[in-house]
């Protein structure tokens, strides 16, 4: 794969193109990653799990996703000569795009922790350790132990990330419910679908309730106008450093947040298609 057509400059130059690119799909100075599925076509994929692998005989669950990628991760190299926004390295970006391919996006909150030991506390506690054990349990059987490790040490900080946000969320839910003149939002059939997904991932799902929030609760005035204030300031992470007065954080908890332990998914990497199968073994 090759860039678009640039200068040496960091500013971007990008010559108006002589066809229409509505025709080709492409712009005529690029070429297009030839890895992908042609429309209309199939590709096969064949994976194997070794024997001794499987506990015994019964049912497993397949879980299989397709996701589509910001951009290839051989391209950062091809352009990194122009430079990238915000003062970061092709090593910094790179990482980024990989973790956007892997579902281990929890190495991201995993690394938040800059204290081992503090770590530790979050990784060795039961607490954590019995959830995120039991969300692996069809991983874990199919995994060597230093894998296994590795898994459940990352699942125990997304239980814990879980944790905090889940009392965020609860903490603006109170507040909701003190605003006098919108009673009914909690019987809408959006905010009921919202509560289901916040239920499963309260982390990626935030998004989808500080969207219904900012639309349903316009144009308030008085007391719930200044409830609705204190809502926002917990809605907004560039407010974070505001919440350790509405005490749903403390101190050490709040660093790990600006450290990235509340990230979302990486932007541009999306599920484009995910299929459960469950499989009986004789």
């Amino acid at each position: 794969i090759l860039a678009i057509n640039h200068s040496v400059d960091v500013l971007p130059f990008i010559r108006p193109s002589t066809r229409s690119t509505v025709l080709t799909g492409q712009p005529a100075g690029a070429r297009i990653h030839r890895k992908s599925i042609a429309p209309k076509t199939t590709r096969l994929a064949g994976y194997s799990i070794p024997a001794e692998k499987l506990m015994s005989s019964g049912k497993y669950r397949i879980e299989v996703k397709l996701k589509s990628a910001m951009l290839p991760l051989n391209l950062v190299n091809a352009i990194k000569v122009a430079g990238f926004d915000y003062n970061m390295t092709p090593k910094e970006v790179a990482r980024r795009i990989v973790y956007g391919y892997e579902p281990e996006i929890d190495a991201l909150r995993y690394y938040s922790f800059k204290d081992e030991i503090q770590r530790q506390k979050i990784t060795s506690n039961e607490k954590y350790r019995i959830p995120a054990m039991k969300r692996l349990k069809s991983k874990l059987a199919v995994v060597d132990e230093k894998k296994a490790k590795e898994l459940i040490d990352r699942q125990c900080v997304k239980v814990f990330a879980e944790e905090i946000q889940r009392k965020r969320i609860a903490f603006i839910i109170e507040n909701l419910n003190k605003i006098s003149s919108r009673n009914k939002w909690r019987d809408s059939t959006n905010y009921r679908r919202i509560e289901r997904s916040l239920a499963l991932d309260p982390i990626n799902s935030f998004e989808h309730l500080s969207t219904f929030i900012k639309k349903s609760f316009r144009g308030l005035q008085g007391d719930d106008e200044l409830i609705y204030k204190r809502v926002l300031l917990a809605l907004d992470k560039k407010e974070r450093d505001k919440w350790l007065q509405f005490k749903f954080i403390n101190i050490e908890e709040l660093a790990l947040v600006k450290n990235g332990l509340l990230i979302e998914k990486v932007a541009g990497h999306d599920v484009l298609f995910s299929e459960s199968v469950t499989v009986t073994l004789d």
